[in-house]
């Protein structure tokens, strides 16, 4: 969820990364999974699902 939420507050991956004190290849793996989860295709309609779905 810190992920998602960094994702719809327009973070990019490295910046995401260093403030979970993650890798970048995790914050990426963790988007993917993301998408595959929603059903969505890419980040816009990923922030756009999670806002409709109350996630955020």
């Amino acid at each position: 969820m810190e992920v998602l939420k960094l994702i719809c507050q327009g973070y990019a991956t490295k910046h995401i990364a260093d403030n979970l004190h993650l890798s970048i290849s995790t914050v990426e793996e963790y988007r993917k999974s993301l998408l595959k989860k929603t059903n969505t295709k890419n980040t816009a309609e990923l922030v756009d699902y999670a806002h409709r779905n109350g996630l955020v």
